[in-house]
């Protein structure tokens, strides 16, 4: 046809026929196709409206992806002053009036700053551009993390909170450490915001596994009155179904409203979702609500063992100690750690024993130089058992170090009263538990020792703190006040500079253990100051290069110029100072490592 206004759709069916006698013919049928076109031309019209609204709406989830981020990247940098010296405030000498009007403000802001976090999620997830990693990853490391975020909350609020993996679940897993992380913080706090007293505990199970992959559930089990559980469902159903309340959310009084304490759930819940799994929410009368979500993670490849490996020599090889403890599997565990030192071991399981093992040991001449006692020993209790010990002259150069599984308010202080050297919650990670055996010795060594402070994690932790070399580059006063006061507050001793200029005659002037770099400054910015930093470093050796940012899409950027970490404004302290020493840790022994290359290259070589 020839498309005119005036045309006419028909359809026309033409077949060849061959008569009895040979002759050739045609049969043709025609129909009438004008509404049939007219159809089509409009599922046509409709089409292309459908693709322009589609290519509109997504052209629309950019720019609102666009905008929150603008708007999170914006609210970041103020926040970090306000949450940041609200933290500072909170570490001085505040009268009890002062200090509730702080935490009013600090617990203010964390709050706003979650909602923008959140906005930002959900305008992501609407546009599709949310997406779920897949990296090797260590669950318990990850659970630690945050329980250790989790464990501090809990306690500024006078509640109980404890952490448990069982013993089934894999460690190395593939996943989204970052996103779980995120869920179960995000899960975590919102439990503790509804918490009025009680208790809160992280469990985490195994479902079910199998050879490439395991179902875990996380559970955020939160003990409270029944009346209280009940007031919290509506919150709570933005992360799932409810099982066991005996009142509908939308029914209860006085109920919060699911408003933005309920967004931060409700995304977590589409992020479980995405990685594959389900959650859900389960109230026990009279006894609290959890919370729970399980994801299939993928499991990583094994590891061949070495087929020998070298007893690691860390200065304790031949050193005598008694562990004293009811618990026959404890006594066991920290012996196995200390025999692989080197350390000689004996055991007791009451204050009798151990204190018999001492004496009999010092008249042998073979003393124990540390005594590592609990401080629930039956027999003889932690304070008799010091008592004893050290009213004896011949186990005056004995170190006492008290071990406990629960640490209480006022312990360290009985501690260092009944005359122990060193004062510790278990479990102690390795590298801890040796610089604790070596202080405690050189204590009982040097008699001007003895009347230094008790021995405590956070002693360790302080005298490290102060040999680490910090540089700060920050041009913004404000964020640089906050990250130097923080840092000296637990006692690292920072230097600071304003611009890239001063810190790369730092860097080449001077050796240090990590540096901060603020990535949006005038002039030389902190990504362009990395790679520079990287060009000065001709000895092999390579500094940890910690990037400060609003914006959380820098991170990609800043691994790709050679800087180890990403830290996002508004600045988390507790988090900053766990940066620095984890890296300065793996810088230490990266350079163990390689001097015990090049040791064992010599030998051969000899």
């Amino acid at each position: 046809m020839t498309g005119r206004d005036d045309s006419h759709w028909v359809g026309l069916h033409v077949r060849r026929i061959t008569t009895a006698i040979g002759h050739a013919g045609y049969v043709c049928s025609a129909q009438d196709l004008q509404q049939v076109h007219a159809e089509l031309a409009d599922l046509r019209l409709r089409a292309r409206e459908a693709e322009a609204r589609l290519a509109e709406a997504t052209a629309a989830g950019g720019l609102n992806s666009a905008f929150f981020a603008s708007v999170s990247d914006e609210l970041r940098a103020p926040m970090n002053g306000v949450i940041g010296h609200s933290r500072l405030l909170l570490a001085s000498g505040l009268d009890p009036d002062q200090r509730m009007l702080v935490e009013g403000i600090q617990d203010s802001g964390e709050q706003l700053l979650d909602l923008a976090d959140d906005l930002l999620d959900h305008s992501r997830m609407e546009s599709g551009q949310l997406e779920i990693g897949r990296m090797d990853f260590d669950v318990r490391v990850t659970v630690d993390a945050v329980a250790s975020i989790v464990s501090d909350a809990a306690r500024r609020l006078g509640l109980s909170f404890s952490s448990w993996v069982h013993h089934r679940v894999p460690s190395r897993l593939c996943g989204d450490p970052a996103r779980l992380r995120q869920v179960l913080l995000g899960v975590s706090q919102q439990a503790l915001r509804a918490a009025d007293g009680g208790e809160l505990a992280l469990r985490v199970e195994l479902v079910e596994e199998a050879a490439h992959q395991a179902v875990v559930r996380f559970w955020v089990n939160r003990a409270c009155s029944g009346q209280d559980a009940e007031a919290s469902v509506r919150a709570f159903s933005a992360f799932g179904d409810v099982e066991g309340a005996a009142i509908a959310p939308a029914a209860l009084p006085g109920a919060p409203p699911a408003g933005a304490r309920s967004l931060g759930l409700a995304i977590s819940r589409r992020i479980v979702r995405l990685m594959g799994g389900d959650s859900g929410v389960v109230v026990l009368p009279a006894l609290g609500a959890r919370l729970w979500f399980r994801v299939p993670l993928g499991k990583q490849a094994e590891i061949e063992a070495p087929l020998a490996e070298t007893t690691p020599d860390v200065g304790l090889s031949g050193l005598r100690v008694l562990v004293a403890d009811a618990s026959a599997a404890s006594r066991q565990a920290l012996m196995a750690r200390l025999s692989q030192w080197g350390c000689a071991c004996d055991e007791a399981e009451g204050g009798l024993e151990a204190l018999e093992r001492l004496k009999l040991s010092a008249a042998s001449g073979r003393a124990h130089a540390i005594a590592i006692m609990d401080l629930d020993l039956p027999e003889l209790d932690a304070r008799q058992l010091a008592g004893a010990v050290r009213g004896d002259a011949a186990l005056a150069r004995t170190g006492l170090v008290m071990l406990t599984e629960v640490g209480r308010p006022g312990d360290a202080a009985n501690a260092a009263e009944w005359g122990y050297d060193a004062y510790f919650v278990s479990p102690m990670e390795d590298a801890q538990l040796q610089g604790a055996l070596r202080a405690v010795l050189e204590r009982r060594a040097d008699p001007a020792l003895g009347g230094s402070p008790l021995i405590t994690r956070f002693t360790l932790a302080e005298q490290k703190r102060s040999r680490v070399r910090v540089l700060v580059v920050e041009d913004n006063p404000i964020d640089q006040l906050v990250v130097l006061s923080a840092l000296r507050r637990v006692g690292y001793a920072p230097e600071a500079v304003s611009n890239g200029a001063d810190a790369l005659a730092a860097f080449e002037g001077r050796s240090f253990d990590i540096v901060f770099l603020e990535l949006s400054m005038a002039g030389i910015d902190g990504v362009d100051l990395a790679r520079r930093m990287r060009a000065l470093e001709v000895s092999g050796r390579r500094t940890p290069l910690i990037a400060l940012g609003a914006r959380e899409r820098d991170r990609e950027r800043c691994l790709d110029a050679g800087i180890h970490d990403f830290l996002a404004k508004p600045i988390d302290l507790d988090l900053m100072c766990a940066t620095v020493e984890r890296w300065v840790q793996q810088s230490e022994d990266a350079t163990a490592a390689d001097m015990g290359d090049d040791d064992g290259a010599r030998a051969e070589a000899a």
